[in-house]
């Protein structure tokens, strides 16, 4: 599907406007670049829609790899300190189920930035040795004191639903639910609501707002009839569970607004925070 609208100069200020406010380069020269991609995507939009886009990317969060470390530094001393552990050795697992082993998720690299050097350098965490489980078998017997703490950690978490089957699985493999601490830099309002309510303990460093409830029923349309040009699936539209998050991180989460990150194979624009469709 080509372009459909094009661009004013007023349209092309408020770009670059949004992209100085928020610290994205603008970079004009790769034809991928996150500068292009949005302009393209505004391009998708009438301008109705475009000024709906425009102010939903104002409170868009991007988060960089090179945030990370400083976020994770932040979660571990809250766990550390909320729940007075003593213990130098701490076990992390990261968010997978059972059947998710022999991929590679943001889990992972979450996890395994719990070994960083940076982490030596802060005092409450300085004696802390964090040792990472990767496979179920590694839970039992080592794991299974009543007064270990077991974090079980992601960068972000969004229904909540794929974090409980874990603890889930977890608790069947005998770690107590007492033990098990779910942690995440940053967490959908849905997905805080249904952990807080399975009765689990719960970190984290941002919760992430839900941005359908601040939105009018103009707006709420408006965003519908987005989704319908994007020929956005049904199980995403405003974002997975109607999560209407705003916010990227390594990848891009589907609970996210569709607006900024999906395409389909048949679309030749390109999203801004692209997650492209699986099959």
């Amino acid at each position: 599907m080509a372009n459909k609208y094009s661009l004013s100069y007023s349209d092309e200020l408020k770009i670059h406007s949004i992209f100085e406010d928020k610290g994205w380069l603008i970079d004009n020269t790769n034809k991928c670049s996150l500068y292009n991609r949005f302009r393209e995507r505004c391009q998708e939009l009438n301008d109705e829609e475009r000024d709906l886009f425009y102010n939903l990317s104002l409170n868009f969060r991007w988060v960089t790899l090179n945030e990370y470390i400083d976020l994770l530094s932040k979660l571990l001393v809250k766990v550390v300190t909320n729940y007075n552990i003593s213990a130098q050795h701490i076990y992390v697992y990261p968010i997978k189920k059972e059947g998710d082993h022999n991929s590679v998720k943001s889990a992972d690299v979450i996890s395994y930035l719990c070994k960083a050097t940076h982490i030596k350098h802060i005092d409450k965490l300085s004696n802390k040795t964090f040792k990472i489980v990767t496979q179920y078998t590694d839970l039992i017997p080592k794991h299974k004191s009543v007064n270990k703490p077991f974090i079980v950690l992601d960068d972000y978490i969004g229904s909540g639903r794929y974090a409980l089957c874990v603890a889930e699985e977890l608790i069947k493999r005998g770690i107590p639910k007492s033990n098990i601490i779910i942690c995440s830099l940053f967490i959908s309002e849905n997905g805080a609501k249904a952990i807080e309510e399975a009765g689990f303990l719960i970190e984290y460093v941002e919760k992430v707002e839900n941005i359908i409830n601040k939105l009018s029923p103009k707006d709420i349309k408006l965003l519908s009839e987005i989704e319908k040009s994007l020929s956005v699936d049904e199980e995403f539209s405003f974002g997975y569970n109607r999560s209407g998050n705003l916010v990227s991180l390594i990848r891009t989460p589907n609970n996210t607004l569709p607006v900024f990150w999906y395409k389909n194979s048949s679309r030749l624009a390109n999203a801004p925070f692209e997650r492209r469709k699986e099959k």
